[in-house]
């Protein structure tokens, strides 16, 4: 699960950029990227269906909505805390993030909105897909631009992330200040 302070709300996704730029870089093949906006249940799809690699290490992929009437509803559903406290997917066990549920909360502290999301990443099936490399994520909204996150803590794929015709799903938690 990524925390990233001070960001603004994103709003409605735009567009996304892919980079995996690391000096072992080979090649990643990646089919498409799916994000789930927890707060308002939108999800937008990003088709790469491209090679990246050395020579070409970057992308940025449109933003495609995804119609609510065929989006799969089990994959969205997280139980959600009213002070930023993070957000933990049904399918994770409360005891696995029990240090992260008991964070102490300042007294007086106001509840804030935040922006959840989760990311889902498929990596292409033909040969000599898949990589060991760093990848980041970046989200462009139309209020804003997030950092640069690394993807590198699956909920679905603990070990080899980003492996030939694998689903790598992220919990992304991005505050509204």
């Amino acid at each position: 699960e990524y925390y990233i302070e001070n960001m603004k709300s994103l709003g409605d996704l735009q567009s996304i950029e892919v980079d995996i730029t690391h000096p072992n870089i080979r090649k990643l093949g990646l089919d498409y990227i799916e994000i789930n906006d927890l707060k308002t249940n939108d999800s937008y799809r990003f088709n790469i269906n491209r090679i990246l690699d050395s020579k070409n290490p970057k992308m940025i992929a449109k933003a495609e909505p995804i119609s609510r009437s065929i989006k799969n509803t089990t994959s969205t559903k997280m139980s959600h805390n009213r002070l930023s406290l993070p957000n933990i997917p049904s399918t994770i066990s409360a005891k696995k993030n029990f240090d992260q549920l008991t964070m102490d909360i300042p007294q007086g502290a106001k509840p804030s909105i935040n922006n959840n999301f989760i990311v889902s990443i498929k990596t292409g099936d033909s040969s000599l897909m898949g990589t060991d490399s760093k990848v980041q994520l970046q989200l462009y909204g139309d209020k804003g631009i997030s950092e640069k996150m690394n993807l590198n803590k699956s909920e679905t794929n603990s070990k080899n992330l980003f492996e030939k015709d694998n689903y790598d799903t992220f919990s992304l938690n991005i505050p509204d200040i």
